[in-house]
């Protein structure tokens, strides 16, 4: 075996967290929202008025020109003498003996606040009442963690936010790894895993050169539709090889982002590290991020405690098997095959949208004016706010199940999509025999660029089975599965959402691959209920259909692609079911 000091260097890297913006004092917070009390509210009886009735007055309105003592004496953190001093000046300021009562009053319930506050955190939270723990908000800056972490953990869930270096647009120079410590330990392995690793960045880097002319050949003729020079084909080109040769990079592969979580996420991320493949490295992740949060308040987790399941009590591993994914999931020829839509689905959300509008418009006349973008505006409103629509939250009623097939690196941008969420399997499980991956076409056409293609991954396919017979666990030897690697799983979602996604990846310069999974959908699920869905298609034909006629021809009916338009005026001619246009890349 060729050694790795021969080869591309190999360097390991561990997870690094910053954390880069937050919520000031996040346990503060989190406790006022529950008491939903602030320190210029106090209120207090005051006077008798002329009929002899009691009135009622706040601190604020009783000292109007003194809020920012008031907010010092109410604040727990202020220390009791500061606080005895602030109620010494502001004292003798009191209009009548009242006000100074209850600024005494006031003061000394501030006083007994902390200790409070830390029983009602603690208990609110055993309640299950978690929403004031959502209003804190924490924007870390992660380094050095593998895509295997990201995608296995980071983004297996709804709430978060994530802006993450894409591997589609920036070139990965170095061969930066995350290794897992079953296999830094272990020399053998280690060299079994790095000389994998190497293997496939030097494909990686051979198909960004060898890729560059097929993909010319095809986007120069785009390139004159679009006015382009040869050198700005050029870099389409590049750009086109690079996402291809991608493919043949291990998850292990390290990545950075902004990842944003609310104060009850990151105590989930506690609860749940070891739920998944990447759990060693998913609980140093998140240590450092509880380790980050604790720096600026101490008492927001603290209070609270919380500690990972163990993986034994987790039913997911103690189900778990190594039995390989079953390749195929009857998907029909299709590589997202539809397996279940809401019966129905037309009278369903036409009878919501009576219930909304109280029109009693006929189906055929009422969906158009709805779902119709030349008629319904909000469609075309950048800002996505189709949720505050309420005749468009009618669409979450409907909804669609599918049986997928797509390749890692075109789930992990599916997984994007959380309204649509997916139960993938337990990664090691796709280590099966032999490989099973997703080929782009552009290499079935170049003979030597695919026998690098496939010598990489047998490469990797090999480590994976060596790591394991020496002893590294299965989930940690599939680190190595490659970006290809094909995912069997099962996604559903409400139309709503599914027209938000369709949207996007139909869009010609989507990746090719989620692109062609958004067209079998939307096939199938026009043929299912065409009522809903006869107007549905890329962000083109959506502005389109808001365009003077005299005016289609113009690119701006691409908007907002404008410049970076596909090269295809895929509005004129959009049909799903006929595949038209036809996709030239």
């Amino acid at each position: 075996m060729e050694t790795v000091q021969q080869r591309r260097r190999v360097r390991a890297v561990e997870p690094s967290v910053s954390l880069v913006a937050y919520t000031h004092d996040p346990h503060g917070l989190a406790v006022a929202s529950a008491r939903t009390c602030y320190a210029a509210d106090f209120v207090f009886v005051h006077q008798l008025t002329p009929k002899g009735e009691r009135t009622r007055t706040t601190l604020l309105d009783a000292l109007p020109d003194f809020r920012a003592e008031l907010d010092e004496v109410g604040d727990p953190r202020t220390p009791h003498e500061r606080r005895i001093e602030l109620v010494g000046a502001l004292s003798p300021r009191a209009p009548d003996d009242e006000t100074r009562n209850a600024l005494a009053i006031f003061a000394d319930l501030a006083r007994q606040r902390a200790p409070n506050d830390a029983r009602i955190a603690q208990s609110i939270y055993e309640a299950g009442h978690h929403t004031p723990f959502q209003h804190p908000t924490f924007v870390f800056a992660l380094e050095g963690v593998s895509r295997n972490v990201v995608e296995s953990f980071l983004h297996q869930h709804t709430f978060y936010n994530s802006e993450q270096q894409s591997q589609r647009y920036v070139e990965m120079r170095d061969a930066d790894v995350v290794v897992p410590a079953s296999v830094a330990d272990a020399p053998e392995a280690r060299e079994v895993y790095e000389h994998a690793v190497a293997t496939a960045w030097d494909a990686y880097h051979d198909l960004r050169e060898r890729l560059v002319v097929p993909n010319e050949k095809v986007m120069g003729a785009i390139g004159r539709i679009k006015g382009q020079s040869g050198k700005q084909v050029r870099s389409e080109a590049e750009k086109k090889a690079q996402e291809m040769a991608r493919y043949v990079v291990p998850v292990a592969a390290a990545t950075k982002l902004y990842h944003t979580v609310t104060g009850i996420v990151l105590m989930r991320y506690v609860r749940m590290a070891n739920a998944q493949n990447a759990a060693p490295e998913a609980r140093a992740v998140v240590a450092a991020m509880v380790d980050a949060v604790r720096a600026v308040d101490p008492t927001f987790l603290e209070a609270i405690g919380e500690t990972p399941h163990p993986r034994e009590d987790l039913v997911e591993w103690r189900l778990s098997t190594d039995a390989p994914v079953r390749p195929g999931m009857d998907l029909d020829g299709h590589t997202s095959r539809l397996v279940h839509a809401t019966p129905d689905a037309a009278d369903l959300v036409a009878d919501a949208v009576r219930e909304v509008t109280g029109s009693d418009l006929a189906d055929d006349e009422l969906l158009p004016l709805v779902l119709d973008p030349a008629r319904n505006r909000v469609w075309n409103d950048t800002l996505n706010t189709w949720d505050h629509s309420p005749v468009l939250r009618c669409l979450r009623h409907v909804h669609y199940t599918f049986h997928k097939r797509q390749s890692l690196t075109a789930y992990a941008q599916d997984q994007r999509h959380r309204m649509t969420p997916g139960t993938r399997p337990l990664l090691h499980r796709c280590l099966g025999d032999a490989p099973d991956v997703y080929v782009p076409d552009v290499l079935d056409g170049d003979a030597e660029a695919r026998a690098v293609y496939d010598d990489a991954v047998a490469t990797l396919w090999e480590a994976m089975h060596r790591l394991v017979a020496l002893g590294v666990p299965r989930e940690d030897a599939t680190y190595l599965l490659p970006n290809a690697t094909n995912l069997y799983y099962t996604q559903s979602g409400d139309l709503l959402s599914y027209i938000h996604k369709w949207r996007l990846r139909l869009c010609f310069n989507a990746q090719k691959e989620i692109f062609d999974a958004a067209l079998d959908e939307l096939r199938q699920v026009q043929a299912v209920h065409p009522e809903l869905t006869r107007w549905l298609g890329p962000p083109c034909s959506f502005i389109a259909a808001t365009v003077p006629d005299d005016l289609q021809d113009d690119v701006e009916a691409c908007c907002p692609e404008g410049p970076r338009w596909c090269g295809v005026k895929v509005w004129k001619n959009f049909d799903a079911g006929a595949g038209k246009p036809k996709r030239p890349y």
